[in-house]
């Protein structure tokens, strides 16, 4: 075997002061802080960060070349969803499931996918504004209606109604939406158990045990559920209603539980996407995604 003098490189890792160097037949060798190896950057100091930014990069490429496919509004969700993880997220993900991932790093992924799936929306020739699914309410010149509201994972409703009483008289909620409330449909007696100054609405996980979604509803308010039952969504689960008095507003509070990511991105943007019947303010969407980012980057 042949070594080039001239091509070649060493890096140190976790290099302490006055090191030596290297020195291939009388010549000393060339020293980096950083090389690629099998297609990923690896850096002396241990950081992932330009991997990172290559990978992000990586996944753009992708994404362009199937920008056609991604932004065609007669192609369904699904078939895009199926091209944008065999085609985008595998060279986003390429190399990065053996690295350990700093928050910053992790965040720089979730916002570039983000990015990516709202772009959907937008024509692929677009360089201007890119639409999205987000609808922001005009302000109100007149009046203005102030709602307190709170959401909580609770992981048990069963064990903590009297927490849960104290916990909405206390901040004096109009509405407190709970995930995780393992209440399940035969069970009557935790929702007896509830404040009673609340209305009680929910959607019960419907297959296993645990899950389960909350609203209670101030009294004072008039609310019914929303008709979303043909909706085909299985990854996450969701609760809807609709509130026409004191003001007009629609609320889903949403709880993705943890595991791999697989149908939620598509499915929630189904329920974006779903026509609600002359609404009248944009929704409010109370999300709780339990371990968004660790699914993301698992899948």
């Amino acid at each position: 075997m042949k070594v080039s003098r001239s091509k070649t490189e060493y890096m140190c890792m976790n290099e302490r002061e006055g090191s030596g160097t290297v020195r291939l037949q009388g010549e000393e060798v060339k020293k980096v802080q950083e090389f690629k190896y099998l297609r990923s950057t690896v850096q002396s100091n241990g950081e992932c960060g330009k991997e990172v930014k290559k990978r992000v990069q990586a996944g753009w490429n992708g994404w362009r070349k199937v920008s056609g496919v991604l932004c065609d509004q007669k192609i369904s969700a699904r078939i895009k969803g199926k091209v944008y993880r065999t085609v985008v997220r595998p060279a986003m993900l390429y190399g990065l499931e053996t690295v350990s991932l700093r928050k910053r790093q992790e965040s720089e992924l979730e916002v570039a996918e983000l990015k990516m799936l709202r772009r959907r929306h937008s024509h692929p020739r677009s360089r201007g504004h890119v639409s999205s699914n987000l609808i922001y309410p005009p302000l109100l010149s007149q009046s203005q209606t102030m709602v307190v509201g709170g959401l909580w994972n609770c992981q048990s409703a069963v064990r903590k109604a009297d927490f849960i009483s104290a916990l909405a008289s206390h901040y004096s909620f109009d509405f407190l939406a709970l995930t995780e409330t393992w209440i399940s449909p035969q069970n009557t007696t935790t929702p007896a158990a509830l404040p009673s100054a609340y209305t009680f609405s929910r959607s019960p996980r419907e297959s296993g045990s645990g899950g389960g979604t909350v609203l209670l509803l101030s009294r004072r308010w008039c609310s019914s559920p929303l008709p979303l039952s043909h909706l085909t969504i299985s990854s996450f689960e969701f609760h809807a209603v609709s509130v026409t008095s004191p003001i007009n507003l629609f609320i889903i509070v949403i709880y993705c539980p943890p595991g791999p990511l697989g149908d939620v991105l598509e499915e929630m943007d189904t329920l974006l996407s779903a026509p609600l019947s002359h609404p009248p303010q944009p929704p409010l969407y109370l999300p709780f995604l339990c371990s968004f980012l660790h699914s993301f980057i698992s899948s």
